[in-house]
């Protein structure tokens, strides 16, 4: 998974430098086990939230999109 967000960035640089742009990603839960039962096949929290520091470091316009979750009764 590591290689695959590298691109995205790589991707994500390219297109900044020649238009602006901004990238949302969405923060399901702090809890890293957590998350990888919700969502077996993305990328942790952690991961996400490396992604995001780094397009910031490099000037993307970022978003987090962070939403309750309510359990099913």
């Amino acid at each position: 998974m590591q290689s695959m967000s590298h691109d995205f960035e790589d991707v994500e640089i390219k297109i900044n430098n020649k238009s602006k742009c901004v990238v949302e990603i969405t923060l399901t839960t702090y809890d890293e086990a957590l998350c990888k039962i919700i969502e077996p096949k993305v990328c942790t929290t952690k991961a996400r939230f490396e992604v995001l520091k780094i397009l910031k470091d490099n000037g993307i316009k970022t978003v987090m999109i962070l939403q309750k979750m309510y359990r099913a009764f």
